[in-house]
Formats: C-alpha cells, sequence, structure tokens
C-alpha cells in the first residue's frame, strides 16, 4: 500500500512541479501559454487528496467488517 501511495503522490503533483522548474527556467516561454493549463496542472495536483482516501478504501483490510455489525 505504501508504494501505491507514493506513486499515487508522485503521478499526481510531477505535473505540478515539472511546470514550475518549467517557470524557473524560462519565464517568458510560459506567458504565452493558456492560464487554463496553469489552472489544470493545479486542480490535478489537488486530485492526491481527492484518490489518499480511495487507496486507502481499496487496500483496507477490514473494508467488509462493518457490514458484519
Amino acid at each position: 500500500m505504501t508504494i501505491t501511495i507514493v506513486l499515487v503522490f508522485f503521478a499526481c503533483w510531477s505535473p505540478y512541479y515539472l511546470y514550475c522548474i518549467w517557470y524557473w527556467i524560462d519565464k517568458d516561454s510560459l506567458t504565452k501559454q493558456d492560464p487554463a493549463l496553469q489552472k489544470a496542472i493545479w486542480l490535478f495536483s489537488c486530485t492526491n487528496s481527492c484518490a489518499n482516501p480511495i487507496v486507502y478504501g481499496v487496500f483496507n483490510r477490514n473494508r467488509w467488517t462493518w457490514r458484519t455489525g
């Protein structure tokens, strides 16, 4: 499960950090980019917070014990 959490974190946050590195290297080329791209990358990084409960729910060993009462 830990590897899955790390992979989900990396997949969600790497586009944002690559965008930041691109900004630090060449600010002028990013001014020509669509502002919606920046918003989409930011929202994609926020999906990590949505994906974590899903991953924890899938890997939970006691997932069905709450139904048995």
